[in-house]
């Protein structure tokens, strides 16, 4: 009985560091509420094996526990006992945050792939163009001399 107590108040913890307001002076309060939303919510990885275990331990649904806590956050949920409406505006600065990095990764992805097909399209013109020129330079010059040939592949290469 004590061990699933003693998961219990972890997990509450947890549910505190991300739904209570910044703690003045304390300068890793943001960092506790990270932490506290990854262990809550993580889908995958070490923090939501560890959120599992421990709310097993507790004899809680994990999934629920996770579920609850989104609701929550999105507003489809009360928040109970467990936080102020500063904890939630904190916490859910977090979510806006995270959001806005994965967004600014996914257009600087998208704007290197483009960037990325920019340069190969030039490169496959510059090499179309000297192949052009190549051909039309064979065709219309019957190299007679060897430094002719020279002069026409370093024309070619250029």
């Amino acid at each position: 009985m004590a061990e699933r107590e003693l998961f219990a108040a972890i997990i509450v913890r947890a549910v505190q560091d991300l739904l209570t307001p910044t703690i003045p002076g304390e300068w890793d309060t943001r960092r506790h509420r990270e932490d506290a939303f990854d262990f809550l919510t993580a889908t995958e990885g070490p923090w939501a094996r560890r959120r599992e275990e421990f709310a097993v331990a507790a004899g809680l649904d994990p999934d629920y526990l996770r579920d609850k806590v989104l609701a929550i956050m999105d507003g489809r949920a009360p928040l109970d006992h467990v936080g102020n409406a500063a904890g939630l505006a904190a916490a859910r600065q977090i979510v806006a945050d995270r959001r806005e990095a994965v967004m600014r990764m996914e257009r600087h992805r998208e704007q290197t792939l483009a960037e990325k097909r920019r340069r190969q399209a030039k490169r496959r013109a510059e090499q179309a163009r000297r192949e052009a020129r190549l051909r039309q330079l064979a065709t219309d010059q019957r190299p007679s001399t060897r430094d002719e040939v020279v002069d026409i592949l370093a024309n070619y290469l250029g």
